[in-house]
């Protein structure tokens, strides 16, 4: 299935999809709504649906690695050694730049080995997620060992809804949903890989879309009836059928993303995932007026609304300033 391409500026060549790369923009402001964590100042439902609307983020992140690196014609991954070495080195060095973070928040007691190898923040986990990802892919790509890590994936995704449900349910569990989480990213490269075989899209994609967004919604519902927080739950069942009709609709779809927008997502999404955090920290402390403040006890709304702000300015000013550091910090040779 052939994306369409974006409208650019007079005189520009550039022939990608805008639709993916705005929405990558999107994916990446979702996450830090995520990762604001609390919204006190807003009815609890508003403080859920903020959230749970948000938790196709990261599984398109990877959906969209396994668009790009399947090639339909020849049916196999162009995965190579540098495809796996860029996130690899960014992990190294987000995790140099974490380092001091992870000290002032968790003590000597935080720097463990767990922290070392996972990373040195919590959102880490996405990279390391990657390569497993990468490497699974790359080692069972064809043949019997291909219709086995399907079927190794399918385990994985009700494997994660169900100890995520738990988790919710009880409040327990949660040392479970990590190891569960970090092989998440084999079925969504899957996925992404199979969007790009198919053929009629334009048609499949509103439908995964409208299947995901619905099972999603009575997720929700069902959850706040039963007395528990739906924010909380780290996968629903709809939640990758509606990002692979997100993915769908924008490689599908008319270009109608604006020019700036589809730059800003293709070179800073990444950008704005790994480094959001330290935004959220500052932003916490600013809308407080409290720089001893943990981030979740600030008003969540202006946070997520002045970290997306701080993150987009601090990686645009880097790519401007020091143009090879902002690169390094992406795993950019």
């Amino acid at each position: 299935m052939a994306s369409k391409t974006t409208r650019a500026p007079p005189g520009s060549t550039r022939t990608r999809n805008g639709n993916i790369d705005g929405l990558r923009l999107i994916a990446a402001i979702g996450v830090i709504s995520l990762h604001v964590g609390q919204y006190h100042e807003l009815p609890p439902v508003a403080g859920d649906v903020i959230r749970s609307s948000f938790r196709w983020c990261v599984p398109f992140f990877f959906m969209l690695t396994g668009y790009y690196l399947f090639d339909p014609q020849e049916a196999k991954w162009r995965i190579t050694i540098e495809k796996l070495a860029m996130p690899l080195r960014a992990f190294v060095v987000a995790s140099l730049v974490f380092f001091p973070v992870l000290a002032a928040t968790s003590g000597a007691d935080g720097i463990t080995l767990t922290t070392m190898v996972g990373g040195t923040y919590h959102h880490l986990w996405y990279l390391t997620a990657l390569i497993f990802a990468l490497l699974a892919v790359y080692t069972f790509q064809s043949g019997l060992a291909l219709k086995l890590l399907w079927i190794f994936s399918a385990l994985i995704v009700f494997s994660y809804v169900g100890i995520s449900y738990f988790h919710v349910f009880t409040r327990g569990g949660y040392e479970a949903v990590i190891p569960i989480r970090d092989l998440s990213g084999i079925p969504a490269v899957l996925i992404g890989g199979w969007l790009r075989g198919v053929r009629r899209l334009e048609s499949a994609a509103p439908l995964l879309f409208g299947i995901g967004l619905t099972v999603t919604v009575i997720e929700g519902l069902a959850l706040s009836a039963l007395g528990v927080r739906p924010a909380n739950v780290q996968l629903f069942i709809g939640t990758l059928p509606l990002a692979a009709g997100l993915l769908g609709l924008a490689i599908s779809a008319k270009d109608i993303t604006p020019y700036w927008m589809s730059e800003l997502g293709r070179r800073e999404s990444l950008g704005i995932y790994l480094y959001h955090p330290l935004a959220i920290l500052v932003a916490a402390s600013v809308v407080s007026g409290d720089l001893r403040i943990e981030r979740y006890d600030a008003p969540g709304l202006s946070v997520w609304i002045l970290a997306s702000i701080l993150t987009i300015a601090g990686v645009l000013l880097l790519r401007i300033r020091l143009p090879r550091v902002r690169t390094a910090l992406d795993g950019v040779r």
